[in-house]
């Protein structure tokens, strides 16, 4: 898949804008609340994200500013461009737009979560998931919190269908070991094991190189561990096929020259929205994975999700 004073890292930056203005986990939660019309507040890009799919404008109170860069609602503009946005999830920002259920990540800040309920406020946290099990288990609690389960369950028959065309097309392609990469100058990271970029690999049929050398989470990853993994691709974050990561690797010359992998060019672009999703997305960063490397395959080229 942090507090907001590291966003400088990338990988950590990823992390925050999908959990919204943050910095400790929240230790309480609501498994359910009653929300009433326009009375639904996602202090999160995930949440927003499964909001979108479940209710409609009129049933939301505002939106997080981040969504205009990490949501799927910034797609659709017609529909969701005229609700209001909150730059910071405060206990005064939240309070000032009156909603009556409120959903936040697990980093949101605990005393802000508790000014919140105790203004009467429903609270639900919506986790990050590192599972499907986990993402679908996600996705149902946000629906049951606004009774929209048949419509979850609806969407749900879409996901599952997009997950098993993406297992056949994992099995006819066979196995391919990829290594998720950031770096925005201060030094390589990479997401291991139990990260929402797992996930989307494990969903695109691939191994992730970093998890199957026993990293947990993100973490730092020095050239010489680089050099040190064998891998077939690279997956890095970006925007319209272009990536700092990618450019700071095609830049090192040792790296350029020992690297099968760099030396190929067979690094995959995901958007930032899909290298840091924390909802369904992480889907559609399955699918960015399985096209480029398909499309390399086929001699077609294409590196870049959107």
């Amino acid at each position: 898949m942090l507090p907001r004073v590291l966003r400088l890292l990338p990988i950590l930056l990823a992390l925050a804008a999908t959990c919204g203005a943050c910095s400790e986990p929240s230790s309480q939660e609501d498994p359910r609340a009653e929300a009433a019309p326009g009375g639904v507040l996602p202090g999160s890009s995930a949440a927003a994200d499964w909001v979108s799919v479940l209710l409609e404008p009129g049933d939301v109170s505002a939106l997080p500013e981040q969504v205009a860069t990490w949501s799927v609602v910034r797609k659709d503009p017609d529909r969701w461009g005229s609700l209001p946005r909150f730059p910071q999830f405060t206990s005064e920002a939240v309070l000032g737009l009156r909603p009556r259920l409120v959903f936040v990540s697990p980093w949101t800040d605990a005393a802000v979560v508790r000014r919140v309920r105790e203004a009467g406020v429903g609270v639900v946290d919506v986790p990050e998931p590192s599972t499907w099990p986990d993402l679908v288990a996600t996705g149902r609690r946000v629906a049951e919190a606004v009774d929209r389960t048949a419509r979850f369950d609806a969407f749900l028959e879409e996901l599952e269908a997009r997950r098993s065309a993406l297992a056949a097309r994992a099995a006819a392609r066979g196995p391919v070991r990829v290594l998720p990469y950031s770096n925005g100058g201060a030094g390589g990271w990479t997401m291991g094991a139990d990260t929402t970029v797992d996930l989307a690999l494990e969903l695109a049929g691939c191994v992730n190189v970093a998890a199957e050398r026993g990293v947990l989470g993100p973490a730092p990853f020095a050239d010489e561990e680089l050099l040190g993994s064998a891998f077939d691709w690279i997956v890095v974050g970006g925007e319209d096929g272009v990536s700092p990561s990618a450019e700071i690797l095609r830049g090192k010359r040792h790296l350029r020259e020992s690297v099968a992998a760099l030396r190929a060019d067979r690094i995959v672009v995901l958007s930032e929205a899909q290298y840091s999703s924390g909802s369904f997305t992480i889907l559609d960063a399955a699918e960015a994975i399985a096209d480029a490397i398909e499309a390399r395959a086929e001699g077609t080229g294409g590196t870049a999700g959107r």
